[in-house]
């Protein structure tokens, strides 16, 4: 089920223009081979929890063996350390994490102040704020990558700055969930780097990122209330050249020197006509349906729409059957 669940994520996120992703949770043996078929680029974590997961009694040693076993060795799969959350691990689990992340030089990946009652059950427990916890504590570094970061303050905005952090804006999944908006202008101001992102399907349905460009936009304009609150540009930024430089890819731009992750789309659409502005274009007109080639490290992984490595039909097919089986029990 992992394995046929990842194919079939994997075809969503290519078919919508996406080259490479970063996730965590479970089965990432599964996940991995997957991905490798497909050919995108896959930076994954083991999910680490203080208590046992759907996969493993003892997540910590098995999110270990998954960075053993792929560090260094794969040129589309990527380990990363990924504690879960500050509620979720202890700061024992998470010293071994950054111990971890340090000896194998891995991303750092963890949810960071995703809801507001998170944050507020944290101070009434340490005292302090999650952010201001991971300062003091030395877990903030330009490796450190924050899935969220809705319920900052000042000060904490002011340290991820500081401290270079790189930071995954997740705004339909903050919307469907009701977790709040995130201070994404205030942000850009102080010069966090921020990616963009559709967390996962679960808590958001679809993993199409030209809908989170054009949601991304909109919802900052009206929250607020500045049509200028955040452009364009930077939007298509957050989604190519930020999310490159928060993994430390040399990607994210047409540029010599730098890895062939490339999208073709087809200009002749209504969507795209006329032709005036590119990039406002892509962020307010442009669909995934626009999207007609996907290369990856150099390689066609997606042509005219179709897997020239997969076979999509009996993926989809296999991937109907599994959700069934799982919906009835049998």
């Amino acid at each position: 089920a992992i394995y046929y669940g990842s194919l079939l994520g994997t075809m969503e996120m290519v078919k919508s223009g996406t080259t490479c992703f970063v996730d965590m949770y479970f089965y990432c043996r599964d996940i991995a081979k997957a991905v490798e078929e497909i050919g995108m680029r896959g930076y994954i974590g083991s999910g680490i929890f203080d208590f046992p997961s759907p996969e493993s009694g003892k997540p910590f040693e098995t999110a270990v063996k998954f960075i053993e076993k792929y560090k260094d060795k794969s040129n589309l799969i990527v380990p990363v350390m990924a504690p879960h959350a500050l509620y979720t691990c202890s700061e024992e689990t998470f010293h071994k994490c950054l111990d971890i992340s340090q000896k194998y030089d891995l991303i750092f990946h963890t949810h960071v102040s995703e809801t507001e009652r998170e944050v507020k059950e944290f101070v009434e427990q340490k005292g302090v704020r999650p952010v201001e916890y991971l300062y003091t504590n030395g877990f903030l570094s330009e490796t450190f990558l924050g899935a969220h970061c809705i319920w900052l303050n000042d000060r904490e905005i002011d340290i991820l700055a500081e401290k270079k952090v790189k930071v995954s804006h997740n705004p339909v999944s903050n919307m469907k969930i009701a977790a709040g908006v995130m201070r994404l202008p205030d942000m850009i101001r102080r010069g966090v780097t921020v990616s963009l992102a559709t967390d996962g399907a679960a808590s958001n349905n679809s993993l199409d990122m030209f809908e989170v460009m054009k949601v991304c936009a909109l919802l900052h304009k009206v929250h607020t209330g500045d049509p200028t609150a955040v452009s364009a540009r930077k939007v298509f930024e957050m989604a190519t050249k930020n999310g490159a430089e928060s993994l430390g890819l040399r990607a994210g731009v047409l540029k010599e020197g730098y890895l062939a992750d490339l999208i073709l789309v087809n200009l002749n659409e209504p969507n795209a006509v006329p032709y005036h502005d590119f990039v406002s274009n892509v962020v307010y007109s442009m669909q995934s349906g626009n999207v007609e080639t996907v290369i990856c490290n150099g390689k066609i992984i997606m042509k005219e729409r179709k897997f020239p490595n997969v076979e999509e039909t009996v993926i989809l097919e296999k991937a109907v059957e599994i959700a069934r089986k799982m919906v009835s029990g049998v």
